[in-house]
């Protein structure tokens, strides 16, 4: 997203270098039409997320110490699917929360999930390339 980003820019900047309304007009849009696509795409891959991704995603967030409502966006979650997994996760000691600042805090197991989860995701990647 950072490198479109970046390209839209020095695109936009070659064009106002051209002086050319219509080229500046047609790098613009087709830059708006590739950071939408992008943005749709991601989107589109959280709407099949399991109950693992999802778990990572909120240790995450909590990683060092987070809010609810941190963790609720960085997780891309409402806030009743947030108190569920908030609830499971503090059950089984992946996460626990601390009371005094009202954070939540990724456990030593929840830090050792994630490392799993992580492997996991890497050796997946690795068999498709294979392929």
């Amino acid at each position: 997203m950072i490198k479109l980003i970046l390209i839209f820019k020095v695109l936009v900047q070659i064009s106002i270098s051209i002086k050319v309304e219509g080229i500046q007009n047609f790098l613009i849009k087709e830059s708006i039409d590739i950071l939408k696509i992008k943005k749709n795409h991601f989107y589109n891959s959280l709407k099949y997320r399991s109950r693992t991704e999802i778990v990572a995603m909120i240790l995450e967030a909590a990683n060092g110490g987070a809010t609810k409502t941190k963790i609720m966006y960085k997780a891309f979650l409402s806030y009743a699917q947030l108190r569920e997994y908030l609830a499971v996760l503090i059950e089984n000691g992946l996460l626990e929360y601390m009371e005094g600042t009202q954070t939540y805090k990724t456990t030593a197991k929840g830090l050792n999930f994630l490392k799993m989860h992580s492997e996991i995701g890497e050796l997946l990647q690795t068999s498709v390339r294979e392929r």
